[in-house]
């Protein structure tokens, strides 16, 4: 990834998980095409707390400089964020609590570096996950744990930490409608992985990945220490058996609508090409943008019930708990 001339520069720091991340990005791309200027992206203050570029290539023709090939520098202490391009240096001050500091707010435009330090989620973190390519070695891990579940399989996703579900009226729910699959059961939790081996596990060919789990309900990004690119290897290993599962389950958490994380499985889920993921080429897309309407009638035809949500209906507790196929 040779960096791009610029003289302007647009430096997206996103924060929040990984489909925050991607979101986020996807925003500055478009930004950033928008206006001209080169796309600098640092993702150490996000969920992943390294550098994406560990993990994807770019995909040909990307505008996009990874922080370690940019000829500027970044640095974060004290609540600031200090950027050096050529022989401007500028200094932002991070706002107090959660709150976010975009491109497009308080910002001078003609500014020679706008900073985007922002989360928050959405449905266009697949579309920057399009402009990616897995490492080979990535791709290897990822057909060797397809390999060891073996055969069709649905997969489940429970997020249990910072954000809670009722994962038991879930797995019961699960049990009825999905009786004969071969289950994988993915979660940040440890606690609903042992009661659905408890309680369902008996009934059902199932299986789960060495992902490590919270015990204790904290989120699992941001947790620091050295299995940093560990984590994130298990993490984006259980998202890819995720997406490329004959059916995807997601659970709608307790005070959340749905887990960003279940979200963007589930649009891979519709635009992965897992025939090229499983021949394990170098550099393979493994992802193709369509538009999701004609995706929609196609499945209509081929696999009418690829992805599942399991939610309330209305806005009440006591209302009804529902599990029902979704073009989502």
């Amino acid at each position: 990834m040779a960096e791009d001339e610029s003289d302007q520069v647009l430096l997206a720091m996103p924060r929040g998980g990984f489909n925050d991340m991607l979101c986020q990005l996807e925003l500055c791309v478009r930004a950033a095409e928008r206006s001209g200027r080169l796309l600098v992206v640092d993702t150490r203050q996000s969920g992943l707390e390294d550098d994406l570029f560990e993990y994807f290539d770019l995909a040909p023709g990307q505008r996009i400089v990874a922080l370690r090939d940019w000829s500027g520098t970044v640095a974060t202490a004290h609540g600031r964020i200090t950027a050096t391009h050529g022989d401007t240096e500028t200094v932002w001050q991070l706002p107090e609590g959660d709150l976010d500091l975009r491109y497009d707010e308080g910002q001078p435009q003609d500014a020679p570096i706008l900073l985007h330090y922002a989360h928050g989620g959405g449905e266009l973190g697949v579309a920057f996950l399009a402009r990616l390519r897995l490492k080979p070695a990535l791709v290897d891990r990822i057909l060797g744990a397809r390999r060891a579940i073996g055969g069709r399989y649905a997969a489940v996703h429970i997020r249990h930490t910072d954000y809670q579900t009722d994962f038991r009226t879930a797995f019961r729910l699960i049990a009825r409608r999905m009786r004969g699959w071969r289950l994988l059961i993915c979660s940040d939790s440890q606690i609903p992985i042992g009661y659905f081996a408890k309680t369902h596990g008996p009934e059902f060919d199932w299986t789960t990945t060495d992902t490590a789990r919270s015990s204790d309900n904290s989120p699992l990004h941001y947790s620091g220490g050295t299995r940093v690119s560990e984590r994130n290897a298990e993490m984006l290993t259980d998202l890819y058996l995720m997406a490329t599962a004959a059916r995807l389950v997601m659970v709608d958490t307790l005070n959340s609508k749905r887990s960003g994380f279940a979200v963007l499985a589930a649009h891979m889920r519709r635009r992965l090409d897992v025939a090229s993921l499983d021949q394990g080429a170098e550099g393979v897309p493994a992802l193709t943008l369509k538009a999701r309407f004609p995706l929609w009638l196609g499945s209509l035809w081929s696999n009418p019930f690829r992805v599942w949500r399991l939610r309330k209906l209305g806005d009440r507790p006591s209302g009804p708990t529902i599990l029902h196929p979704t073009p989502e």
